[in-house]
């Protein structure tokens, strides 16, 4: 059982509150056509032929296939146009379709059809860290230095970009081979280009959601939208890196539910680092935590500044 699971916290489940989003336009599309990708669009399914099923889900269902002409081993990940779900779809592809880093996920080619759109993309043999993490132990720091660097440069390659992952958790990042330790940052459903973008719900994984986001659980709609345009969703992201970080070093979340609810969050603000796990963890590991874990998001550490002290101070 993975070791988040374990503690057996309702509030794992992802928030799915509908996004009004306007990235793409306030009324989906069921064309694919307005974009001008880096990848091809293609109709060519009878390229790829399917060799195993991988998950499903309500909306989607994900395969590894075999791309016949390169004979190279694909992700085949198969999207309904439902039309609730056409604007976490339409993100996707759009912003999948437009990066490219070591750190990231490529996708390859998208293939579009009249009822479905189907990506292609990079194969990844897993598992991603949500598995790969000892409850209660979790990763030796110098695994953890290297996993952190990575999917830091991610993220630092996104918000150069001005976009906002906005789910970053163990369970989108997953390992390239099963002994090897490069990771790969996935899943853009929830992503954000913040230039075209404003953001009127909340959206993530409530244990890895930054303090003035769960904030805005609970309020009346109305202040609730009011309070939402106005975050800063880079440090949304950055917070979330701390809770990762956390949870690798230490096999356990830093606190037992949302932050604001629960008694560690307090006793985390009034010390810092005086209570375990936290007086174990390594000088520099616990400023990094620091830097990320600051509930002021006008004083917490930007993505630049935290790959900056990494490379002076956290060295993989």
């Amino acid at each position: 059982m993975p070791f988040l699971m374990a503690q057996n916290h309702s509030s794992l489940n992802d928030i799915t509150a509908a996004t009004t989003d306007t990235m793409l336009g306030s009324v989906p599309s069921t064309s694919f056509s307005h974009f001008t990708p880096v990848v091809p669009f293609t109709d060519q399914l009878d390229h790829y032929i399917r060799t195993n099923k991988i998950s499903e889900g309500a909306a989607s269902s994900i395969y590894e296939a075999i791309h016949v002409l390169s004979n190279r081993k694909v992700v085949l990940k198969i999207q309904s146009k439902q039309r609730r779900a056409l604007v976490s779809l339409e993100t996707e592809v759009f912003v999948s379709a437009q990066v490219k880093h070591p750190s990231i996920c490529q996708l390859y080619a998208v293939i579009d059809l009249e009822d479905s759109v189907i990506m292609v993309c990079e194969y990844l043999e897993g598992p991603d860290l949500f598995d790969a993490v000892v409850v209660d132990v979790g990763l030796p720091e110098y695994t953890v230095r290297s996993y952190i660097h990575q999917l830091s440069g991610a993220i630092q390659y996104l918000h150069h970009r001005n976009i906002a992952h906005r789910d970053i958790k163990p369970e989108n990042v997953v390992l390239s081979t099963k002994t090897g330790s490069t990771i790969k940052l996935i899943d853009f459903g929830l992503s954000a280009v913040l230039e075209k973008s404003t953001s009127h719900t909340i959206v993530g994984t409530i244990p890895y959601m930054s303090f003035e986001l769960v904030e805005c659980l609970g309020l009346p709609r109305e202040k609730m939208l009011a309070k939402c345009a106005n975050i800063d969703w880079k440090m949304v992201d950055v917070w979330a890196l701390g809770i990762v970080m956390f949870t690798l070093l230490t096999g356990r979340f830093p606190w037992g539910r949302a932050c604001m609810n629960s008694r560690e969050y307090v006793r985390y603000l009034d010390d810092r680092s005086t209570q375990l796990p936290w007086s174990s963890l390594e000088t520099s590991a616990l400023k990094l935590l620091h830097m990320m874990l600051e509930p002021d998001p006008k004083k917490r550490a930007t993505i630049d500044q935290l790959v900056t002290f990494m490379r002076r101070c956290w060295k993989c």
